[in-house]
């Protein structure tokens, strides 16, 4: 039987220190968008800048993480991880297939005003793949739970997955 991934001590504070760090990287971009620093959001200079969306799911995805690995137990009785985990799976995958056919939701600026140059990639856009990173992310926390039915494969796949 394999051992539940955020079982133990170093296990768990190493997820809640990575949670934490990937929660931060979205504030920080965040924080970027909403103050017009815009060498936040690209992290180095002479790079894109991460979208305002990628920000939020960073966000959500590394406070689920940190609280997953934080409460362990918790997730037989507390509902939240599930609609989390769904909810960046879907996003992620939305925005994979929408990216990738080249439309850009407005939507995913989050209303932050954004200038555009021409002959440009649009920023403010995630890219198809990352995207398709959130969808893995958003399966491996998803198969990371104590699900009644698994009991070797969904831990494995959330390995994998990770």
């Amino acid at each position: 039987m394999i051992a539940d991934p955020v079982e133990g001590r170093w296990p768990r504070r190493l997820a809640r220190a990575c949670g934490l760090l990937v929660a931060g990287l979205g504030v920080f971009a965040l924080l970027g968008w909403i103050l017009n620093i815009p060498a936040w959001p690209s992290l180095w200079s002479e790079t894109i800048p991460m979208p305002p969306s990628t920000a939020v799911l960073f966000l959500v995805l590394g406070t689920a993480v940190c609280l997953r690995a934080w409460l362990p137990r918790a997730d037989t009785s507390l509902r939240w991880p599930v609609p989390v985990g769904v909810l960046v799976t879907l996003i992620g995958l939305v925005l994979a297939v929408t990216s990738s056919m080249g439309i850009f939701l407005k939507v995913e600026q989050l209303g932050i005003t954004i200038p555009m140059t021409p002959g440009q990639y649009p920023l403010g856009h995630m890219s198809p793949l990352t995207a398709i990173l959130f969808v893995a992310g958003g399966l491996s926390f998803l198969t990371s739970l104590r699900w009644p039915v698994a009991r070797r494969r969904l831990p494995q796949a959330s390995w994998w997955l990770a």
